[in-house]
């Protein structure tokens, strides 16, 4: 009888501990399970004027992209990142976008994009779209009007400032074709541009533009993308005080950024990198927490260069470089405000 009573004791153990285990497996698996796809996506960058051309005008289109999807497929990718295939002039090769709810007539229309996202999502890839956040093209309708005059309705949507006291840019912020400024005589303002003078910088104080950038959004998640690669989004802030640079790079251009780089090189002490705007990245997050809750885990983190929003994550991946952060404490608000919620 005592041993019968070990027996029955031991085997409720073993019992117990084969569930013990199999409860630890099926925990783990669902973590697994749960854990987000981007995390060890394979992520695959398409330029479309250049990937494939279906109707032999010699440039790549949509439809050559919906056309090789099962080779993408073969080849292990869970998502593609198309580089704009907005309107555009093509100043930066499309990144001065003219129209951001369109398609460039050489690259297709939208119903090409609809297919192309079907079909993705048919194979389970994920199209994540190129939106450009920190400016525009100078031929978008967005500038067109703004620079019409100092009190149409858009007046503000852009970063525009007076002249100096005696004339000329407001300071001497400066990038690879002069200053930073250029000046507009219908307004008689100048209007800031962190890269090509063909593309205007957005205002990100104003309200109105950022519910302007989160319908584009809407517009093209209601189509079928999955995310967004954003352009440009560690300089949508620039110093509200406008002060001027150490070392302008409008006034001694790239050769006055060799000239300091040979005098570190022999010793001189003085001698420091160039750096466009008086708001340096450790201070991004500051400018961030602006416009939208940023948590605290990550205020003294630096940005990354491609930062991406992706439906349904509640969260800008990659955004900031915090390996600790816990993705939960992402900000909400993008999610919400798409959603019509916020």
């Amino acid at each position: 009888m005592k041993i019968r009573y070990c027996w029955i004791s031991r085997s409720r153990w073993l019992n117990a501990a084969v569930n013990a285990i199999v409860l630890l497996l099926l925990a783990a698996a669902s973590a697994n399970a749960a854990e987000p796809w981007w995390k060890n996506a394979v992520i695959y960058e398409i330029y479309p004027r250049s990937f494939a051309d279906t109707n032999g005008d010699g440039i790549g289109d949509l439809n050559g992209i919906t056309a090789h999807l099962d080779y993408l497929k073969n080849l292990g990718v869970d998502a593609i990142w198309i580089a704009p295939f907005y309107p555009s002039p093509l100043v930066d090769f499309g990144y001065d976008v003219a129209d951001y709810l369109n398609v460039a007539p050489e690259y297709g229309t939208l119903a090409d994009f609809d297919r192309l996202a079907s079909e993705a999502k048919k194979r389970n890839i994920h199209v994540l779209i190129d939106l450009v956040v920190n400016h525009s093209s100078n031929q978008n309708k967005w500038f067109l009007e703004s620079k019409s005059s100092r009190t149409n309705p858009k007046a503000d949507w852009y970063v525009w400032h007076d002249a100096k006291p005696g004339g000329g840019p407001p300071n001497n912020w400066g990038g690879r074709n002069g200053s930073s400024w250029e000046w507009v005589p219908e307004r008689q303002q100048y209007y800031y541009h962190h890269y090509a003078i063909e593309q205007p910088d957005l205002n990100w104080r104003n309200p109105e533009v950022r519910e302007a950038v989160f319908n584009v959004m809407r517009f093209w998640l209601k189509r079928g993308a999955y995310g967004f690669r954003l352009d440009g989004i560690s300089n949508l802030y620039e110093d509200a005080e406008l002060r001027d640079e150490r070392h302008p790079k409008a006034a001694v251009g790239h050769k006055g950024l060799r000239a300091r780089r040979e005098g570190r090189a022999a010793g001189e002490a003085s001698a420091r990198p160039t750096c466009l705007k008086p708001s340096p990245h450790s201070r991004c997050c500051a400018r961030w927490r602006t416009s939208f809750p940023i948590p605290s885990s990550w205020h003294s983190c630096r940005p990354q260069v491609q930062p991406t929003w992706l439906k349904h994550t509640a969260r800008i991946a990659t955004l900031f470089n915090c390996p600790s952060t816990r993705h939960s404490d992402a900000p909400k608000s993008w999610t919400q405000r798409l959603s019509g919620r916020g």
